[in-house]
């Protein structure tokens, strides 16, 4: 599937390398480069290949398991640990293989899908909010003078983060 052009393109070649799309040609023209090792997966019939989905906005540290919303922000890290490889799952699944997560209590996890113990999207972490007032929920960390302000980004790079 071509979502630049929108069309489904039949006899394609693709090389994936790191779980990313490096090149796509038409079959028979030839990939460039060296590709001898390569595994060539027969894709013929019924079966696309798409560049997974992007969500630009989730919150990871958010996880199912309760009746109510009052227990998605788990006041317990380990409990967020241990639900959010379902959760990442489910992502997966939904072909969702990047993800941009908002909140705290991400960087283990994002760690551990970069070292493959675990199965995820890729992660890129927002992490806590910041605000002058407290603004966006109530454990936004507050912040009064410029070099609060540096320090809380500080705090923020150390863990990992994709986007300041």
């Amino acid at each position: 599937m071509d979502p630049a052009d929108g069309v489904v393109r039949s006899k394609m070649e693709v090389r994936l390398a790191g779980g990313l799309i490096q090149y796509v040609n038409n079959q028979g023209s030839g990939l460039p480069g060296d590709y001898r090792d390569s595994t060539v997966v027969d894709v013929t019939g019924k079966k696309y290949i798409c560049p997974g989905l992007i969500d630009r906005h989730i919150h990871l540290s958010s996880v199912p398991g309760d009746a109510d919303l009052t227990g998605v922000i788990p006041s317990s890290p380990t409990v967020s640990f241990m639900r959010q490889p379902f959760a990442r799952t489910q992502m997966l699944g939904r072909g969702f293989t990047t993800c941009a997560t908002a909140g705290a209590r991400c960087s283990p996890s994002k760690e551990a899908i970069m070292d493959d113990v675990f199965l995820g999207p890729r992660l890129f972490i927002a992490n806590s909010a910041l605000s002058q007032t407290g603004g966006h929920g109530a454990s936004a960390r507050r912040t009064t003078a410029r070099e609060q302000a540096r320090c809380a980004v500080a705090a923020n790079a150390r863990q990992a983060l994709g986007r300041l």
